[in-house]
């Protein structure tokens, strides 16, 4: 559990992915059991800046707070308040050359503000690290209708 959250009561829809196998590995080996929990493939990600393919809400780019699964199957994210959404880009190819030399700023490109909160997305489909390059590019991108 996290250390600041020690002797608090909380809830289990409270804890991150995280949070949740360590509590699993501390039970096992209080049962004397070994644990089966595997990390999630994005464990890695957490705190790193991506690029990320929501299935229905375009792409977000911003650094990963956390990550985790849902129950019914799929991958949530969430990223940093500073994250931004992409509406529609030009010229970067596909999303992938997004996370390697960023937006180019056309006007044609529409690129939200950055958001004052985490942003959390519930249905993932592709999440890529980005490059120095393209983390200037996003922060330095103009702002959709301003």
């Amino acid at each position: 559990m996290h250390p600041s959250r020690e002797g608090e009561t909380m809830s289990v829809n409270d804890i991150t992915f995280g949070e949740a196998k360590r509590l699993a590995a501390a039970l096992a080996s209080i049962m004397g059991q070994g644990t089966t929990c595997e990390p999630h493939p994005l464990d890695q990600m957490v705190g790193r800046n991506v690029v990320v393919r929501d299935h229905r809400a375009g792409i977000y780019w911003g650094r990963v707070q956390s990550v985790g699964w849902q129950p019914a199957g799929g991958t949530w994210i969430i990223l940093a308040p500073g994250a931004r959404q992409g509406h529609y880009w030009h010229r970067e190819g596909a999303v992938l050359g997004l996370c390697q030399v960023g937006p180019v700023a056309t006007g044609q490109t529409r690129y939200t503000a950055p958001s004052a909160s985490s942003a959390y997305m519930a249905d993932v489909v592709l999440v890529a690290p980005t490059t120095s390059t393209a983390d200037a590019a996003w922060t330095s991108m103009p702002v959709w209708g301003q």
